[in-house]
């Protein structure tokens, strides 16, 4: 039997995540209807990621076990399925059951297997009312910022870019895609332009705040008038912009070393902590469910108040009435 990294299908153009295949000779018509699934029908690269993690790992669970996608079936699904979730949370269950899904309905396509051995086992219920993401109070994000030196070109990215997520509620992802150009002025004020889920666009007033520290930014950086990414990694030779645009994984080591300066330890503050700290903070000021939803660009409100965490505060204050 083949070892499945052996079967990796490479990305046409060598970029983002491999599809790793299921331990099987396949076809030509099979591998190609797999590479146009997995390169063409799925549009947001985080997905596509998510679900290359997915599948290596059953991919290599299949092989240990000397399954083939041909002689698969449902009950040795359900036999991976349920050892998934004596080692992972739910949701990282129901998206790795829907990557399998998913790669048998190309594999069906091709005409490779009759059913999907998949499509009758069933996800794990879930239940969820509040998010994990750690959000910061007022008092400490207003400290978290306060202590970014912005003496440098690097600093003064740092907290832009930390506040443009504060202040928009934007992804991350959405957040690094931006372009110089997304950044701009109409009529009275700035505007941020974020590229989101599903190739859909947001288009959100600058926060007077956020408005003074991008000015910043953008002039100690030399950006304006530019057409280029609008955060990009810092050069070690010189400390300027290197022209190569910010990834993810990046930013999220940056906010980690930011929380560490500002003696914020113990909980492991992420890209989305200022999203989820930026819908708290417009709920507890008065705004209004829906339009956090709104600026937040959730189709669905139930997404929205997984954010709000007004509750667990309530709780802590209630919590403290009791005196001995």
């Amino acid at each position: 039997m083949n070892d499945p990294q052996a079967l990796i299908l490479p990305h046409p153009n060598d970029q983002a995540a491999n599809l790793p295949a299921i331990v099987g000779d396949y076809t030509p018509r099979a591998v190609q209807c797999l590479e146009d699934w997995f390169f063409g029908e799925i549009a947001n690269d985080n997905t596509r990621m998510a679900y290359e993690r997915a599948l290596r790992r059953f991919a290599a669970w299949s092989s240990e076990r000397r399954f083939t996608y041909r002689n698969m079936r449902s009950l040795h699904i359900r036999e991976y399925i349920n050892q998934l979730q004596s080692e992972t949370a739910p949701a990282t269950v129901k998206q790795h059951l829907a990557a399998i899904r998913e790669m048998f309905n190309a594999l069906m396509r091709a005409g490779e297997i009759d059913v999907n051995p998949a499509y009758s086992v069933k996800a794990p219920r879930m239940s969820v009312t509040t998010g994990k993401t750690p959000v910061l109070d007022a008092a400490n994000a207003k400290h978290f910022l306060a202590t970014i030196d912005t003496e440098t070109i690097k600093g003064k990215r740092d907290k832009a870019l930390i506040s443009l997520m504060l202040y928009t509620f934007a992804r991350v992802s959405a957040a690094l895609k931006m372009e110089t150009s997304d950044y701009f002025q109409h009529n009275d004020g700035f505007h941020v332009r974020l590229a989101e889920k599903g190739g859909k666009q947001r288009t959100i007033p600058a926060h007077s705040v956020l408005v003074e520290l991008m000015a910043d930014y953008l002039d100690a950086a030399r950006l304006r008038g530019t057409a280029s990414p609008l955060w990009q990694t810092i050069d070690r030779k010189n400390g300027q912009l290197s022209g190569r645009r910010l990834q993810r994984q990046e930013v999220y080591e940056i906010i980690g070393d930011r929380a560490q300066e500002a003696g914020l330890k113990g909980v492991k503050y992420g890209n989305h902590t200022w999203r989820g700290t930026g819908i708290t903070l417009f709920l507890e000021g008065g705004g209004a469910m829906d339009m956090a939803q709104d600026i937040a660009g959730h189709a669905d409100p139930r997404t929205t108040r997984l954010y709000d965490r007004r509750g667990e505060r309530i709780k802590q204050n209630d919590i403290e009435l009791i005196r001995l």
